[in-house]
C-alpha cells in the first residue's frame, strides 16, 4: 500500500471528488479524511529499491522450487486465498495480505469462484487464538448467517506476463470441480492454444 498512496493519497481524494462518491470505510482507515504530505523522491527510490530487492529474493524462491516439482522445471503457478472470508462484507475487510503481495511482485492472478460459504459446514473455531490484531479484528467480523452462500474464490498466481497459463490453469480446475459435481458457478474462457 506504501506504492498506492505514495502520493499521500491525493489521486485517491481526486477520483472520489470528481465522482461525487463518499470513500468507504476501509479507505479511509488507509487515507484518514483527506490527502497527506507525499512520500519524497528519496523515500519513493528507497521504496522502489526495496520492491527490487524483494522481487528477487521471491523469485530465487520460485526457482528453487525445481528441486520439488520433479519435472525438471519451476512451478508453473500456484494456489492460494483471495482473502481469509468469503466475498467481503461492506466494512469487514481487514486483511489485503493475499492480494497485496501479488500486486507488489506484478505476478499474474485470475481468481475463480469454487464453493460458496454454508453456515453448517462453516462454523466458526470455538478455541482459535488470534495471531496479531488484524487477525482478531477479521476473527470477530466472521459471522455464518452474513456468509452464508456467498462464493468463496482462490486465486492461480503465476509469474509476470503469464495471463494464458492462469487462464488455462483455471479452465482445468473449473473443469475438475464439475467433474466431481462441485458446481463452482465459475465460468472460464476455453484457450486456443493450450500449450
Amino acid at each position: 500500500n506504501r506504492f498506492m498512496y505514495s502520493d499521500g493519497g491525493a489521486n485517491t481524494w481526486e477520483q472520489l471528488r470528481l465522482s461525487g462518491e463518499a470513500p468507504i470505510k476501509e479507505l479511509v482507515g488507509q487515507l484518514g479524511a483527506g490527502p497527506k504530505p507525499p512520500l519524497s523522491l528519496l523515500g519513493f527510490q528507497m521504496l522502489g529499491q526495496q520492491r527490487i530487492e524483494y522481487r528477487q529474493r521471491y523469485r530465487e524462491y520460485w526457482n528453487s522450487t525445481i528441486e520439488q516439482t520433479g519435472t525438471g522445471r519451476a512451478a508453473d503457478a500456484f494456489i492460494m486465498p483471495v482473502a481469509p472470508h468469503a466475498a467481503v462484507i461492506p466494512g469487514n475487510y481487514y486483511y489485503y495480505g493475499y492480494s497485496d503481495v501479488i500486486n507488489l511482485l506484478d505476478y499474474t492472478s485470475i481468481v475463480i469462484p469454487v464453493t460458496k460459504a454454508d453456515r453448517s459446514l462453516d462454523e466458526a473455531e470455538k478455541h482459535y487464538i488470534p495471531l496479531n490484531k488484524t487477525d482478531k479484528m477479521n476473527w470477530e467480523a466472521y459471522n455464518a448467517d452474513a456468509y452464508d452462500g456467498a462464493p468463496v474464490g482462490i486465486q492461480i498466481v503465476a509469474r509476470q506476463f503469464q495471463e494464458e497459463r492462469c487462464l488455462r490453469l483455471a479452465g482445468e480446475i473449473v473443469a475438475a470441480l464439475k467433474a466431481e459435481n462441485i458446481d463452482c458457478f465459475a465460468v472460464v474462457p476455453e484457450m486456443a492454444n493450450p500449450g
